[in-house]
């Protein structure tokens, strides 16, 4: 699915795509904006309690996606942010990695007060969800599951197609991921966290992580949408 829905989030299937063959496992996003398993959706879910993004149609019948979580922040970029250079893995950061948690995490223990342009935790069942601004730049996201972790490579977006690798890192279930990306025609910072956990670990996870983004995050503006456009790419 390209795109993101504003409000009540409905996963619609675009034309084209396969309707009855759907793969136990997917998910979609409930009306208060968190993912939950279901048997349609799509491969690669966001939810912050504000927003909902999807992407990717479900695979057909026989594939299980496992519980593959993801945390996300997209941040302002500051002199203090910039310090840490372009990539760094901090390890054991901790469970949570979205909303202020994230924000200190990428300050590595340094003040910083950059601003939140997004946060939001989900799943990544597959694919490359690439997060595409209206210059057409940004950053896409390869994930490969490796024990309680995650293998990732971040690859800056160019013209809208992938481009250089930003980082490419194995990451532990508690480890962050802090990389400078272009979006909107500037640099900004990315923390991702990529957890591999049995499903009432990652379910915990996701509560702590929708409060620390409720407690983070002023309410949204009427009409206020992501700072992208999600997009799923084929390789």
């Amino acid at each position: 699915m390209r795109g993101w829905k504003w409000g009540l989030c409905v996963a619609l299937v675009a034309i084209g795509w396969a309707s009855g063959a759907w793969a136990a496992g997917c998910w979609t996003c409930g009306a208060d904006m968190r993912c939950l398993s279901s048997s349609t959706g799509a491969l690669f879910c966001l939810g912050s309690g504000a927003y909902c993004v999807m992407a990717g149609p479900c695979p057909g019948l026989g594939r299980k996606v496992p519980d593959s979580m993801v945390q996300l922040t997209i941040l302002e970029d500051s002199p203090v942010l910039a310090r840490g250079g372009s990539a760094r893995v901090l390890r054991s950061a901790g469970p949570v990695a979205v909303g202020s948690s994230a924000r200190r995490i990428a300050g590595a223990g340094m003040e910083s007060n950059a601003r939140i342009l997004f946060t939001a935790w989900g799943y990544h069942g597959g694919g490359v969800p690439a997060f595409k601004t209206r210059t057409g730049d940004g950053f896409a996201i390869r994930r490969e599951g490796d024990g309680r972790g995650a293998r990732i490579e971040v690859l800056a977006l160019e013209a809208g197609r992938l481009g250089r690798t930003l980082a490419r890192e194995r990451l532990d279930a508690d480890d962050a991921l802090v990389v400078r990306v272009p979006f909107e025609g500037r640099t900004r910072v990315l923390v991702l966290q990529a957890a591999t956990l049995p499903t009432p670990e990652a379910e915990a996870r996701a509560t702590a992580a929708q409060r620390e983004i409720r407690e983070s995050m002023p309410a949204p503006l009427a009409g206020e949408r992501p700072p992208f456009e999600l997009i799923m790419l084929d390789r």
